[in-house]
């Protein structure tokens, strides 16, 4: 099971097999068995094997802690809470080199909305044209050493 959680934003989704439409859609998206999509705001409830989510659309998942890549039910519920209110997507790196770099917060998912997002190296900030993502990696226009450090970030809402 794959959760990612999802700013305000297009998404292809295929309508009974009919040609994709583009629908704006922003909260958690449960891929596995079945895909699910639930719309924010929704309801998070935890027990100490997973949890369960469900909109006021209607939509609901339930989430075993063991179907999915979470260690413990503190980080499952750490990643439900940014996503059902909002919160910072972040990842740092050390010891890094080249152009290019694999963000795998958020199941590797970056807002296609660039301007939500923020890249700073050893505490500047770089400016879209310096860097593109795509998919999961973002491509700088210049060198990142080992020594520096290095943060991404966004927020979804």
């Amino acid at each position: 099971m794959t959760l990612t959680c999802y700013g305000c934003e297009d998404l292809d989704r295929d309508c009974c097999g009919s040609a994709a439409v583009s629908e704006c859609f922003y909260g958690l998206y449960v891929s596995g068995a079945e895909e699910i999509y639930i719309h924010h705001p929704f309801d998070l409830f935890l027990n100490t094997t997973g949890a369960y989510v469900a909109d006021r659309e209607g939509h609901y998942a339930l989430i075993p802690l063991s179907g999915t890549d979470f260690g413990t039910i503190g980080s499952l519920s750490e990643y439900l809470e940014k996503c059902r209110c909002g919160g910072v997507f972040r990842q740092e790196y050390y010891g890094i080199t080249g152009t290019s770099i694999v963000f795998t917060e958020n199941n590797g998912h970056i807002p296609s909305d660039q301007d939500k997002c923020h890249l700073i190296v050893d505490g500047r900030e770089k400016r879209l044209g310096e860097w593109s993502a795509s998919g999961d990696t973002i491509t700088t226009t210049f060198n990142i050493f080992s020594d520096n450090r290095v943060t991404f970030w966004y927020q979804l809402f």
